[in-house]
């Protein structure tokens, strides 16, 4: 991560994250996005599941993250695997400790506490080089001379930042069309830009 924001200078620094601000707010404000129903249907969702309700979207995911992490206590080195999660869960059910809610999923809804309770840390280290290994290798050419070589740099950091993004939210990873066009477009991206010349 640090070789990533040594790309960047101080004024790419400050106008970026206004630019994303003002999209943000922008998007926010116009109803035809549909951001504003999305935003206040998740506040919403928030404050039923601190009210006791967690039959909603939001309350679900809060439910199956704590019981993931619940899992990743109880076995932190190599989990419970791929196909125990779900019995793990219903345990977890029978004795009080997670939300009926959270017995018909087969993963946690993220990514990272998907990693950590089916692989243990093992698989939560893995899941982490296969993040960092694609960033530690193109970020650094954001600032080539080369624009072919800077631009395959750049999709390849935004492939790999957008799914840690979709992860917060989905176990993207565990689906064949996620993992599927991770590996597919990392490796496009990067044999392309391997052959750009220096």
């Amino acid at each position: 991560m640090a070789s990533l924001l040594r790309v960047f200078s101080l004024r790419t620094k400050i106008v970026a994250p206004a630019l994303i601000a003002i999209a943000l707010i922008g998007a926010y404000s116009f109803s035809s996005t549909g951001v504003h129903q999305r935003v206040h249907a998740a506040i919403n969702d928030v404050e039923l599941y601190f009210d006791g309700n967690s039959n909603t979207s939001v309350g679900a995911r809060f439910e199956m993250w704590k019981g993931a992490a619940l899992l990743y206590k109880a076995k932190p080195i190599f989990g419970w695997g791929n196909h125990q999660y779900q019995s793990g869960m219903a345990e977890l059910i029978e004795q009080g400790k997670a939300h009926p809610v959270t017995a018909p999923f087969t993963h946690p809804h993220n990514e990272v506490l998907n990693a950590a309770a089916k692989y243990g840390t093992v698989g939560l280290l893995a899941l982490l080089l296969l993040y960092a290994i694609p960033i530690r290798l193109l970020a650094p050419c954001l600032r080539a001379g080369s624009l072919p070589k800077r631009s395959l740099a750049a999709a390849g950091t935004l492939l790999t930042v957008a799914y840690i993004d979709f992860g917060l939210s989905q176990a993207f990873l565990s689906h064949n069309s996620g993992a599927m066009m991770y590996a597919f477009w990392l490796a496009v991206i990067w044999g392309c830009y391997r052959n750009q010349p220096v």
